[in-house]
């Protein structure tokens, strides 16, 4: 039933242009009610509390090595140059750097961005992750691209309510949560400090 659903949605999303805000908030309404019937399989391993402060930082993401039409990602015959977008609800809370030429790719837990630390006057700025409250009824999306020399190509994202994931590592293959993972997306993994960790 749950994937009949996902199938259902999935098809009435594709219809919409990723590049513009009205498709990707129908891909995102379409996760919130496929979030609705995920997460019977979670432990409780310290799942994240109503009210408290953490950072969800993105520690890695691999992607299918063909996108939706069989082909390779970019038309040099390379792998897709990854990034990122992570956000709560529909706000955007973070953006991540660049990889280059790869269909798995990895982030550090801070990166070198002096000009934002300057800016902001604190190393967290240098986080690779954004930071949150928990609230009831809130999601976190992920949405994952390839970046090209003037667009960005959509390649999918993961939908699930915060108060699923717990601290420390999280990670969501798409086996495992096909209700969750919506596109060309093989896994997902989170990483989840408190906010005392990341000063």
């Amino acid at each position: 039933m749950h994937r009949q659903l996902f199938n259902m949605i999935q098809a009435k999303t594709a219809i919409f242009s990723v590049r513009t805000s009205l498709g990707f908030a129908a891909i995102v309404i379409a996760g919130i009610i496929i979030a609705s019937f995920c997460c019977s399989n979670s432990e409780d391993n310290g799942n994240l509390e109503t009210g408290k402060e953490y950072c969800i930082i993105l520690s890695g993401v691999a992607v299918s090595s063909t996108n939706k039409r069989g082909a390779l990602w970019d038309s040099d015959n390379t792998a897709p140059d990854l990034f990122a977008k992570m956000y709560i609800d529909k706000a955007e809370i973070y953006r991540s750097s660049i990889q280059n030429n790869t269909c798995t790719a990895r982030w550090q837990q801070r990166e070198n961005k002096w000009g934002k630390m300057l800016s902001e006057g604190t190393i967290k700025a240098a986080l690779c992750g954004g930071r949150i409250t928990v609230s009831e009824d809130q999601t976190l999306s992920v949405a994952v691209y390839d970046s090209d020399f003037l667009s960005e190509e959509f390649i999918g994202v993961l939908v699930i309510w915060t108060h699923s994931l717990h601290r420390g590592k999280n990670i969501f293959q798409v086996e495992q949560y096909p209700e969750n993972v919506y596109g060309r997306i093989k896994s997902i993994e989170l990483t989840v400090i408190e906010k005392d960790e990341n000063e």
